[in-house]
């Protein structure tokens, strides 16, 4: 963590037939951002281990585990993230058990952006 606070909130999921509270969605992602398709996958999902982590933190997150990042309401955090892909794995996500395929744009910050946003950490780092 570079500044800021995040939780880190790990899902438990168990694999559900009646019962199913999410389905489990692929991702898969590219330069113009992500396409997110269903599952036959559906799943029940209860929340599990709440981690916080504040500046100077690090951690890690398995890769076979879902979770969500959540920042505090009002509050704003800088994260380093380093992922490692592996061949023939993918991406998955939870969502509703009736969503449909969808694509989410990515757009890259311009210079500007950029640099506000250096500043930005920068001034919490000092």
């Amino acid at each position: 963590m570079l500044y800021g606070q995040v939780r880190n909130v790990h899902a438990v999921v168990d694999d559900a037939c009646d019962h199913a509270t999410h389905r489990v969605y692929e991702v898969v992602s590219g330069a113009d951002g992500d396409r997110i398709s269903p599952t036959s996958r559906t799943v029940r999902h209860t929340t599990g281990l709440v981690e916080v982590f504040g500046p100077g933190d690090t951690y890690t997150l398995a890769a076979d585990r879902f979770h969500s990042s959540v920042v505090p309401e009002g509050g704003e955090a800088a994260t380093i993230a380093l992922g490692r892909g592996r061949p023939g794995s993918h991406d998955l996500s939870l969502g509703p058990l009736a969503g449909r395929s969808h694509h989410v744009s990515r757009q890259p910050l311009d210079a500007g952006e950029r640099a506000l946003a250096i500043r930005t950490i920068t001034a919490h780092l000092t």
